[in-house]
């Protein structure tokens, strides 16, 4: 099972880190990564004015997250490391 970690932009770095060392080593289950909550940054995705999208954690994260769910299964990611 793959795990994907959406937490608050101010804790998501640590959000990554607990809940790789919540799941454990070789579990059943894995961190494949993350997606940062940023509601302003997906209300100017839903087309409202303002922000720079384009350099929010969300959309960073989304663009990551995307990679790594295209290059398929992958060894589990390090604590800390989404």
């Amino acid at each position: 099972m793959s795990v994907v970690v959406v937490a608050d932009h101010r804790r998501f770095h640590a959000a990554l880190s607990e809940t790789g060392r919540a799941l454990g080593p070789g579990g059943a289950a894995r961190v494949v990564g993350g997606l940062a909550y940023e509601p302003k940054s997906a209300e100017s995705l839903g087309g409202e004015p303002g922000g720079r999208l384009g350099r929010s954690l969300l959309l960073r994260t989304a663009r990551d997250l995307a990679r790594r769910l295209a290059l398929g299964p992958r060894p589990a990611v390090p604590a800390g490391r989404g």
